[in-house]
């Protein structure tokens, strides 16, 4: 049974629980943050139709460029929050050395 069709199972467990008695609640440890998670999160055909319908829209001779792009965004990203993170670092020695 794939995990997609335990979530499914549990979920409609669930609901038919709340159904037959409904002053009891959803019991919240049997629907966890990581089953809801799985649940909506794409399987293979829809990572590929993504794809496809990705490049229908840019061509395959923009995709690398959109690569190289999105790879600078995430390093300049990473290096502006250890900056930020340094900065705070500096300045918070600072403050606890005022408040002392």
């Amino acid at each position: 049974m794939t995990s997609r069709k335990r979530l499914i199972d549990t979920l409609a467990s669930a609901k038919l629980q709340c159904h037959l008695n409904p002053t009891s609640s959803l019991d919240i440890k049997e629907i966890s943050m990581n089953n809801l998670l799985l649940f909506w999160a794409p399987g293979g055909w829809e990572l590929i139709i993504i794809l496809v319908i990705v490049l229908i829209l840019f061509g395959a001779n923009r995709l690398p460029q959109l690569a190289k792009g999105m790879g600078e965004s995430i390093r300049n990203f990473k290096s502006g929050m250890a900056e930020t993170e340094a900065e705070d670092e500096k300045t918070g020695g600072k403050d606890q050395a005022k408040s002392a």
